[in-house]
């Protein structure tokens, strides 16, 4: 006859038992506060100088009349550009 020596398994331990207890409680509170919970307005009192804004809000732009006004067709460059005429090769990719 073999003798047959074992451990015997620890099933259902109280750390396994509270952990599974904690990490179902803790997907249960999440999923109700993302999911069930309606969320909290804050009413907030606008400032008495907000009324200004609603005169900015209501001017309309035409590009056309932009673009050709005198005062924009007036201004000058001040910069000029100075491109070389040999900058580069005709043909980059070909062998040196």
């Amino acid at each position: 006859m073999a003798i047959v020596v074992e451990e015997q398994k620890n099933r259902g331990t109280l750390i396994a038992v509270v952990t599974w207890a904690a990490g179902i409680i803790v997907v249960g509170v999440g999923a109700y506060y993302l999911f069930f919970k309606a969320p909290t307005l804050v009413e907030i009192a606008l400032p008495a100088d907000f009324e200004s804004i609603k005169d900015i809000s209501q001017i309309t732009l035409d590009p056309g009349e932009v673009l050709g006004s005198t005062e924009l067709q007036a201004l000058q460059p001040y910069i000029t550009l100075v491109v070389p005429s040999t900058a580069g090769r005709p043909n980059p990719f070909l062998g040196f």
